[in-house]
């Protein structure tokens, strides 16, 4: 657990805030305005009154005017040895920046070192210094401050994140459920995250306690491709806040020695599941965030984060529902209104592995009196693709991946009685993990069986269960690391049916028809839909028919977190005490003794 402390850009700040108030007073200050002269203005009469003390710095404290190029030496050489040894870190791994903060450092120091270089050469290559010309020594003074501070700002920023240990552990309720519960997408379910955040101290001493925050973070991520690798491009959205989930009542901090928070927030409608799109590159995970804050004062007042990655899945895209088990035509006319073709697809969703079915017809315009003859179907072409959406500025705004192809040459002539062609598709699948739901009855192989004497002797076979599969990423399920359909808010993927026509002695045209492609294939849909069922069953007898009725009536999240607000339990405090210190599984007879040890870790 890090904590980043600002104390040595407070001090280089400071150090800057003086130097700029330094040369205001010289420059306010009428006797002290001869300091500013240098080089050639030290010609011209000052008829400013000046002390003794000024006249005798400006006379005898100077140094040559080349010196200047000490600055640029000074600059070139910090900026270069900060951005070293700042990429040191990085790659030995001692460096606690996050990546979007090292590359902003990394870019500072890279900018600073080409300044500093550019200035260097000119101050050697280009500019000629008179040998006569001098400046004043408090110029070369602020100078060198200034460019040796420039670089340490950016160094002590780069340097700030200093491990500092924790002195509370997060941790979630050990469960053997997931932490979601419910069918997220559908709401009769009341899809929801629930468990309870345990605070506790790192050696059983009584710490401080501010407050503690709940947050709900949705991390989008998209990989850019760039001329040199890819640049990865990501967005954080605030799915749910509770910035004070838990408060100490009538004072601004309280002594304990740990806290229980329940947590129960209500799943948006909207939200995107988790996923992994090898395609694109693109990533969607959930994160359960709780926020501590400690110390007796504003002043001494310290934060600490701790997240959890969370796999939300949603079953709103099921291939058995009705609605996309129900035939969609569509009819469209060639640009020149000679060809009628009638797209029918028998269903709108799919999973890995399912065929889709799709039946066009092609015939001529019998509404139009001017249709050629011989119009020939010369080529059709069925193609899925796979297309990602991106809604911030800097991103391709749309790309695409073509999954499938399927061409046929009719070359048949067409009439207005039609001709029909019909694609089968089988939708690819990345892994086979939802063959678990089929139920084959293994095949016997004779060559395992053989007969000598009389006697059956069955050969021995070695057969292994396990399965290598790659590493998934964080907060994310293997049936969820595929392409399929996703809206979120930094990108979305769609899928197309495209139909392209060809035809001889008419226009060609193309059929766009979307889909949605469903992580679960039609066969484990049957297993989940009963599953579905039972969860909508379990919310009504917890939560009751009216509390559904309005969970699911409500349009605004707003509006279902203040009714899933009535269900969710106070926080459990428990103070320094003994009576609360034995709770906490120590030994009542050593109270008050951080060396203690908890009892609870020698229960099996």
């Amino acid at each position: 657990m890090n904590i980043t402390f600002y104390q040595p850009q407070v001090l280089i700040s400071l150090a800057f805030l003086f130097l700029l108030l330094g040369v205001l007073l010289v420059k306010l200050i009428k006797p002290l305005n001869k300091l500013l002269e240098y080089g050639k203005n030290t010609e011209v009469i000052n008829e400013s009154p000046t002390s003794s003390i000024v006249n005798f710095i400006t006379g005898n404290l100077v140094v040559p005017k080349q010196w200047f190029t000490h600055f640029y030496i000074c600059l070139f050489t910090l900026a270069t040895a900060s951005y070293f040894k700042a990429c040191h870190e990085k790659i030995i791994g001692q460096s606690s920046l996050p990546s979007v903060t090292f590359k902003n450092i990394s870019i500072i120091h890279k900018l600073l070192w080409i300044q500093g270089g550019r200035r260097m050469v000119e101050s050697f290559a280009v500019t000629k210094f008179s040998s006569e010309s001098k400046i004043n020594f408090s110029h070369y003074v602020v100078g060198m401050a200034h460019y040796t501070f420039l670089s340490m700002l950016f160094q002590a920023h780069s340097t700030a994140s200093q491990k500092t240990e924790c002195p509370i552990s997060i941790f979630l309720e050990s469960t053997s459920f997931s932490v979601v519960y419910g069918c997220p997408g559908i709401p009769r379910s009341i899809p929801r995250i629930e468990t309870v955040a345990h605070i506790r101290s790192n050696d059983g001493s009584p710490f401080m306690i501010r407050s503690a925050a709940v947050y709900l973070i949705t991390r989008q991520k998209v990989s850019v491709p760039a001329k040199f690798g890819s640049n990865e491009a990501f967005k954080e959205i605030k799915s749910f806040e509770d910035p004070l989930a838990f408060k100490p009542a009538n004072d601004f901090s309280q002594k304990v020695l740990g806290v229980d928070l329940p947590i129960l927030i209500p799943i948006p409608r909207d939200i995107a599941p988790s996923n992994f799109s090898l395609t694109f590159g693109a990533c969607t995970t959930h994160y359960l965030v709780v926020k501590v804050t400690l110390g007796e004062n504003s002043f001494k007042e310290s934060s600490f984060l701790e997240t959890f990655p969370v796999v939300i899945k949603t079953y709103d895209t099921l291939p058995l529902y009705r609605q996309f088990n129900e035939p969609v035509v569509e009819s469209r006319k060639s640009p020149d209104n000679q060809v009628v073709a009638e797209i029918t697809v028998s269903v709108t969703a799919i999973g890995p592995g399912d065929k889709l079915s799709l039946k066009c017809k092609l015939s001529t315009n019998a509404a139009n009196n001017k249709v050629k003859k011989n119009i020939t179907v010369k080529q059709i072409t069925c193609q899925v693709k796979e297309c990602l959406e991106c809604h911030d500025g800097g991103l391709p705004p749309l790309k695409e991946n073509k999954l499938h192809t399927a061409t046929l040459s009719p070359g048949r002539e067409l009439n207005t009685q039609g001709e029909e062609e019909r694609f089968e598709i089988p939708f690819p699948q990345t892994n086979d993990y939802l063959q678990i739901y089929q139920f084959q009855e293994p095949s016997i192989i004779e060559q395992e069986v053989s007969i000598e004497h009389g006697t059956t002797i069955i050969e021995s076979t070695t057969i292994s269960s396990n399965k290598l599969s790659e590493k998934l990423h964080e907060g994310l399920s293997i049936t969820h690391n595929q392409s399929l359909t996703l809206q979120g808010h930094f990108y979305s993927i769609r899928f197309e049916l495209i139909l392209k026509l060809k035809f001889s002695r008419a226009k060609d045209f193309d059929v766009r028809l979307p889909i949605i492609v469903c992580p679960f294939d039609r066969k484990s849909s049957e297993y989940l839909l009963k599953w579905i069922m039972h969860e909508c069953e379990v919310a009504k007898a917890r939560f009751g028919k009216h509390f559904v009725d309005q969970f699911f009536a409500s349009k605004k999240y707003a509006d279902i977190c203040s009714l899933m607000n009535r269900y969710r339990t106070a926080p459990t405090v428990y103070r320094f005490c003994k009576d609360d210190w034995e709770k906490l599984g120590y030994n009542g007879a050593s109270f008050n003794n951080p060396k203690s040890i908890s009892l609870t870790s020698y229960i099996d």
